[in-house]
């Protein structure tokens, strides 16, 4: 049996489209991430036990945030092969809503800690506000642009290919 070309070609360009999808959850985003990792560095806000204060800084099973930063660059990649830029769109409102459902119902943060100061807590509070917002927008922005880098290099090698 004997295998049509064109779709062994197209399958390699795509395989080398997922793999470039892996690559960045080690190399790339991270240094990108830890650019809006501030949380660790944002002071117990006055009358706060600064062990109880880290901890509730912390968060919670970064690998499971890689693994939805490759699924996230995997779908913009299949999205861009199959012409359905609209499954990006719907994606990108998905996670705005589910985000702004978990902030605004789950985690809410208080407005008030009974025993910290206000300003303090004021201050602490919008400083891990922006790491937080940092890191949802950076991560994004830059799963979607490396899917595209992905979905870019499949095309180049696909175009190399029937060039020939």
């Amino acid at each position: 049996m004997v295998l049509d070309t064109e779709l062994v070609r197209a399958a390699v360009a795509l395989a080398v489209g997922i793999l470039f999808c892996v690559v960045p959850s080690n190399w790339i985003v991270p240094p990108i991430l830890k650019l809006a990792d501030d949380a660790e560095e944002i002071p117990a806000p006055d009358g706060i036990d600064p062990g109880k204060w880290k901890e509730a800084l912390t968060v919670p099973n970064k690998r499971a945030g890689g693994m939805l930063g490759f699924l996230e660059r995997l779908v913009t990649l299949i999205a861009l092969a199959m012409n359905a830029p609209t499954v990006i769109a719907a994606w990108l409102a998905f996670k705005v809503a589910t985000k702004w459902e978990v902030w605004s119902n789950v985690i809410q943060v208080p407005t008030k800690l009974n025993d910290a100061t206000d300003i303090s807590y004021l201050s602490a509070r919008r400083k891990w506000g922006s790491s937080v917002f940092m890191r949802f927008l950076l991560g994004t922005l830059s799963n979607i642009i490396l899917g595209m880098v992905a979905f870019g290099l499949t095309w180049v090698i696909l175009r190399s290919w029937s060039a020939k």
